[in-house]
């Protein structure tokens, strides 16, 4: 026969990419999600940066705002990536409408 193909949707995941603090991962919110400009972090973790990437990897964002305006940037789907005070390092979807 041939093979199934099914599609996993869940764009509310957080994607661990440290296995350091997996139990509290889901204290990261990023709102709302999509957004069409301005785009708020909410996390009780310690954190050291903020970073958002582009589909091909291009840092477009780095500091520590809170709240980060994306008027200037294209649509598309972005990654918004945390580092933790313990340099571990989280990352969420994010997808940008103009």
């Amino acid at each position: 026969g041939s093979p199934m193909i099914r599609a996993i949707v869940g764009s509310e995941d957080v994607i661990p990419t440290s296995t350091n603090k997996v139990d509290q991962v889901y204290d990261l919110k990023v709102y709302p999600n999509p957004t069409t400009d301005l785009v708020n972090i909410k996390t009780k973790e310690e954190y050291t940066a903020v970073s958002i990437l582009d589909i091909f990897g291009k840092t477009c964002y780095t500091g520590m705002a809170t709240e980060i305006s994306m008027r200037d940037f294209s649509a598309g789907m972005y990654t918004i990536s945390l580092t933790l005070s313990d340099n571990s390092l989280y990352s969420k979807k994010l997808i940008l409408i103009k």
